[in-house]
Formats: C-alpha cells, sequence, structure tokens
C-alpha cells in the first residue's frame, strides 16, 4: 500500500494525498487512502485526491479537488 503524500499537520497527526493526472477519477483512487485511514485512525486527519479538472467536491469522505487548486489555497486539503 501507498500513498502519494503525507503532509504533517503539526498536531501529530497527517493529512493522506493521492495525485493523479487524469481527469476521470476512478473508485479505486480512493482504496489507499481509506486502507491508511483505517490502519491508523488516530493519525490521518484528512485525506485528498488531487485530479487534473476544475471541480472541488467530497467523495467517500475525501476532499477531492483540481490542481489548481494547490497554488491558490494554502489549506490545500479543504473542500469549498
Amino acid at each position: 500500500m501507498e500513498v502519494d503524500l503525507l503532509v504533517g499537520t503539526g498536531s501529530g497527526k497527517y493529512q493522506a494525498i493521492e495525485i493523479k493526472a487524469g481527469e476521470t477519477v476512478n473508485g479505486s483512487f480512493f482504496g489507499n487512502l481509506r486502507k491508511l485511514a483505517e490502519l491508523l485512525p488516530a493519525n490521518i486527519e484528512k485525506s485528498a485526491l488531487i485530479f487534473g479538472r476544475e471541480e472541488n467536491y467530497e467523495r467517500e469522505g475525501v476532499n477531492v479537488m483540481s490542481w489548481r487548486e494547490l497554488a491558490q489555497d494554502s489549506k490545500f486539503i479543504s473542500v469549498g
């Protein structure tokens, strides 16, 4: 199992991030994020999937967002 990034939050927890270049979100993209949250529930604060479209939404408890949002939002895990 692997995820692309683990970002420390400063409170001893992490944000798990999966990055995909495509514009289509596939349900299988969430598998490793779910597994990590199940294995380390006290350590994973949030999860995000970054992808190539201009949309931001939540799916299966994961924030799904455009890679363009990274340059605009210093809390790049938030959706909205």
